[in-house]
C-alpha cells in the first residue's frame, strides 16, 4: 500500500481536491439539490485521476500505433465537450 503512495503526484491530488471542495461549497450555496451530484461526480473522477497516476505508461514507448489511438480518443472526448 504504501509503495502506491510513493507513485502519487500530491502536487496534483491537493489542488484538485482544493478546487473540488470549493466548487462543492458554491454549487450546495446556489443548489443545494445539485450538491450530491456534484459530490458523486467529483468522487468518480478523482478515483479515475488517482487510477490514472498508478498506470505506468512507460512500456507503451515502443508502441506508436496504441499511444496514436490513445491521443485521438482524448482528442475526440475533449471535442464533444464542445459540442
Amino acid at each position: 500500500m504504501l509503495s502506491y503512495l510513493k507513485k502519487f503526484d500530491f502536487g496534483i491530488v491537493i489542488p484538485i481536491i482544493i478546487l473540488g471542495t470549493l466548487s462543492m461549497l458554491a454549487v450546495g450555496s446556489a443548489a443545494p439539490q445539485l450538491l450530491m451530484p456534484q459530490m458523486l461526480w467529483f468522487v468518480a473522477g478523482l478515483g479515475l485521476c488517482a487510477a490514472c497516476m498508478l498506470i505506468d505508461f512507460r512500456p507503451l514507448v515502443h508502441h506508436r500505433g496504441i499511444v496514436l489511438i490513445i491521443y485521438a480518443v482524448a482528442l475526440a472526448l475533449l471535442g464533444i465537450t464542445l459540442i
